[in-house]
């Protein structure tokens, strides 16, 4: 019998055991935005159980193709008063991490690959049902969605954000790009805030349009030579996604009035 498409959990011994040669092949899913090695990588730096440091979901559709696939890192870190202090800046650091069995329960859930294995992510792309009549099926909004329900179904939610490259910043700024590591800090949030709120970039145009808001902006943030060097200075952005559903609402209002949602720290830089 068919079912819709649903979210599952790829383990290093489960019932979607069928996919892990096709996750960390070259010629099937390998992550496109963190390239995996192979097997070894993927079975001992993506996997895990659900109380273990690494996990993998996909989003499958009826016939059990995988759809999309987002690859999660949780981590139990100091309680800052600041919250966005808590947030993660090094996601070459998240990505060499060994997946292992946590001590205690993780308060910080990062997002920090996400591909959409038909088309860009950020494209959004349309699956039209059977039944003409049936809503259409979005596959990055509905692993987003899903993800979202997985992680804030208990009754103290993680703190829940993505770490993501803001490719095109290097193009925005261009000749004044190889200047920009020596600008001051409030000078350089400030460029990267005037991009993202010119919605040329995919990525943060997918998460803000789903109820994220830029929950922190992070220098330095993935080792030279990467693509998030040469395309984003090493630049990238938590997209913060709120504990209650009904923030999620409020953030999309704020976006759909003209402005970008943000932290409480970022809120002058985007106000301009």
């Amino acid at each position: 019998m068919l079912t819709a498409p649903h979210l599952v959990h790829i383990t290093p011994e489960a019932e979607f055991g069928m996919y892990h040669s096709w996750l960390s092949s070259v010629d099937g899913g390998m992550d496109r935005v963190r390239p995996i090695s192979g097997l070894d990588e993927l079975m001992s730096r993506r996997l895990g159980y659900d109380d273990w440091s690494k996990r993998c979901y996909a989003m499958v559709n009826e016939r059990g193709g995988v759809m999309s696939v987002i690859y999660a890192h949780s981590a139990n870190v100091p309680v800052q008063k600041d919250s966005h202090l808590m947030l993660p800046g090094r996601v070459d650091k998240i990505v060499a991490e060994k997946s292992r069995p946590l001590e205690a329960s993780p308060n910080v859930i990062t997002f920090y690959s996400i591909s959409n294995l038909t088309q860009k992510l950020q494209d959004d792309v349309v699956v039209v049902p059977q039944d003409a009549n049936a809503p259409r099926i979005r596959p990055g909004k509905m692993l987003i969605s899903a993800m979202y329900k997985e992680f804030t179904r208990v009754a103290h939610p993680p703190i829940l954000t993505t770490l993501s490259p803001i490719w095109g910043l290097a193009s925005a700024l261009g000749d004044k790009a190889p200047r920009f590591k020596y600008w001051s800090e409030e000078a350089r949030i400030a460029a990267v805030a005037d991009y993202i709120r010119s919605r040329q970039n995919d990525v943060a145009r997918f998460h803000l349009g789903n109820g994220a808001q830029v929950g922190a902006i992070q220098f330095n943030a993935n080792a030279t030579g990467s693509s998030d060097d040469l395309l984003a200075l090493k630049v990238m952005v938590n997209y913060r996604y709120p504990r209650r559903p009904h923030r999620l609402e409020e953030n999309i209002g704020i976006l759909n009035a003209g402005s970008i949602p943000a932290s409480a720290h970022l809120l002058d830089f985007f106000k301009k």
